[in-house]
């Protein structure tokens, strides 16, 4: 199908793993006040640091994914394909009612 799939799989692999450290990065900075304060310093406003980080995350998955993906010669895109629409949408449902929450608690 691909004549690199190791781009391919490299590539939705780092994205799933991305869309588990988004809402626990975003959760995790709502309950340490330290890491969103942190964030917020370091990058002008947290939603900015999150961002930054994500993207030097997936930079390095990517290439260290691509390497590995490359030694085994597998094609993988039918099941990353669907595991990563799963996660993004898991992703933003964790992320939706977590501040649904708080909204209503608060």
């Amino acid at each position: 199908m691909n004549e690199k799939p190791h781009i391919v799989n490299a590539a939705l692999v780092s994205f799933i793993l991305i869309a588990i450290y988004i809402p626990a990065i975003t959760i995790t900075a709502e309950f340490v006040p330290p890491l969103k304060s942190w964030l917020a310093t370091t990058y002008g406003h947290h939603w900015v640091g999150k961002g930054i980080i994500m993207m030097i995350v997936y930079g390095v998955l990517f290439v260290a994914l691509s390497m590995i993906f490359k030694a085994q010669k597998k094609e993988l895109f039918g099941n990353l394909v669907q595991v990563s629409s799963i996660m993004a949408v898991l992703s933003s449902l964790v992320i939706t009612v977590f501040f649904i929450y708080e909204y209503l608690i608060h």
